[in-house]
């Protein structure tokens, strides 16, 4: 299998070196990592295809077509809402190109594909303090009455846009970010998380 890490790159391999930035002492209450070598690609469900489209991706990846703000995987693939008829897939076990072909083949006639890999940026921040480092740039609700494990939104993180959800309790999340914003939101994370004491992570 080809390198994806190579395929697909991010843009941040000068300054996302693992280590730790800010507080010195104690465990680091919050990790940011790059998600390298992740393809992700657009689907839009054509006029009045949406039901063909949830049940040829059922078929083919044992997935449903997540509901508005919501986030359902699989081993292999993830679909994330995007807007009204619109998702982002994701899979860190295929190269980009090939899973465009997948998506093309699963969706043929019903919707519209486009790799968003070379566009996109996806980055993970987890741990303890991940809620008060993120409620300084976000405006959405962190507590896990108002959003949890499964949820999406599409916000921005000061000036960013992004699209974010959670992935566990812990708390973990992703964010997809514009590539030409990326080295922005990477920094904006590291200044807003040094008080805890912030690790970086493959």
């Amino acid at each position: 299998m080809p390198d994806l890490k190579l395929r697909v790159r991010t843009g941040l391999e000068h300054i996302a070196v693992p280590g730790r930035l800010g507080a010195p002492d104690g465990d680091s209450g919050v990790a940011l990592a790059v998600r390298a070598g992740v393809a992700v690609a657009s689907v839009m469900s054509r006029k009045g295809r949406h039901e063909h489209l949830s049940q040829r991706m059922f078929e083919s990846y044992g997935l449903s077509l997540p509901t508005q703000g919501r986030r359902n995987s699989a081993e292999a693939v993830a679909l994330v809402w995007a807007g009204p008829g619109r998702w982002l897939a994701i899979s860190d076990k295929v190269a980009a190109d090939l899973f465009e072909r997948q998506l093309h083949e699963c969706t043929a006639g019903i919707a519209s594909v486009c790799d968003q890999s070379d566009s996109q940026v996806l980055m993970r921040v987890a741990g303890s303090r991940a809620r008060d480092v993120l409620a300084k740039e976000l405006i959405i609700d962190l507590h896990p009455r108002s959003f949890g494990p499964g949820d999406v939104a599409m916000t921005g993180f000061g000036r960013i846009p992004v699209q974010f959800w959670q992935l566990d309790p812990l708390p973990s999340y992703e964010f997809a970010v514009p590539r030409c914003l990326a080295v922005d939101f990477w920094r904006a994370v590291v200044l807003a998380g040094s008080e805890f004491g912030l690790a970086i992570e493959r």
